[in-house]
């Protein structure tokens, strides 16, 4: 993940799930798992530039590389035990997911 401020930082979600709009009007949001607070910091401060970060070399098993280009947002941390966060980013951006 690259942060508007030229920060990058490499992060696994552990039990991602990944949800994709039906319309460019809608978000598509990205789910996990991270290791601790430290890690959903580093992801929060990533992208609170004014148009989000970028996502690069998304990887899940048995899938190809992804990319989101700009405008990623960290939208959700929840604490159940383990930390789950949520990554959003516009439909509209379909063409460069």
């Amino acid at each position: 993940m690259r942060g508007t401020g030229g920060g990058t930082g490499r992060f696994r979600l552990d039990a991602p799930w990944l949800g994709l709009a039906d319309t460019v009007e809608g978000t598509h949001r990205l789910s996990g798992w991270v290791a601790d607070e430290t890690v959903a910091d580093a992801l929060a401060a990533l992208a609170a530039g004014p148009v989000g970060a970028t996502l690069t070399g998304l990887t899940s098993p048995g899938a190809g590389p992804l990319a989101v280009l700009g405008d990623v947002r960290v939208t959700d941390r929840f604490r159940s035990g383990a930390l789950r966060i949520t990554l959003e980013w516009p439909a509209r951006l379909r063409g460069t997911t």
